[in-house]
């Protein structure tokens, strides 16, 4: 199905992020961040790298939750590590596929031939009881593709967002 489609531009754009520990990513601007990958909690580079190549998986094959977290889960036990809580691995797995494809459709729609025939972005998230007050106000709204807005804070705009970029 569509779903399960590549997507590489997504691909490409979480391949490209370096690999470092929460506290030197805490020390980033916003910018730098997005060109940074970290996961709260994990210390050792090789965990670090073990949840990033777990993660590229299933942004490359188009794998669901439930089977990026068996991976990982075997990754680990196979290190001798422990799991980490089921939580938390949905939050590694929704901000790197968020992330990724919203990387990805930026890259698409910033083509010079996209861009001259759709010259505005809008923002969409998803309004219900999860929804957060500051992305509640941003869904829905256009702004043109070259907007500082977008390359200072454009989605997804922090943990668990589901908002994106049409």
């Amino acid at each position: 199905g569509f779903a399960a489609k590549p997507f590489p531009e997504a691909f490409e754009a979480f391949l490209a992020k370096s690999v470092i520990p929460r506290a030197m990513f805490d020390r980033l601007d916003d910018k730098a961040k997005r060109k940074a990958f970290t996961i709260a909690g994990l210390a050792k580079t090789e965990m670090l790298q073990t949840g990033f190549d777990a993660l590229a998986t299933s942004i490359r094959e188009g794998r669901d939750l439930r089977t990026f977290r068996k991976d990982l889960n075997a990754r680990f036990d196979s290190a001798g590590w422990s799991r980490l809580n089921p939580s938390h691995v949905e939050t590694i797995f929704r901000n790197g596929v968020m992330g990724a494809y919203s990387s990805g459709r930026e890259r698409q729609m910033s083509q010079p031939h996209v861009l001259k025939a759709r010259p505005y972005w809008q923002i969409l998230g998803v309004d219900d009881a999860r929804t957060r007050a500051a992305h509640r106000k941003a869904h829905g709204k256009v702004l043109p593709a070259g907007d500082p807005f977008f390359e200072k804070a454009g989605p997804p705009f922090g943990h668990n967002c589901r908002c994106r970029v049409v």
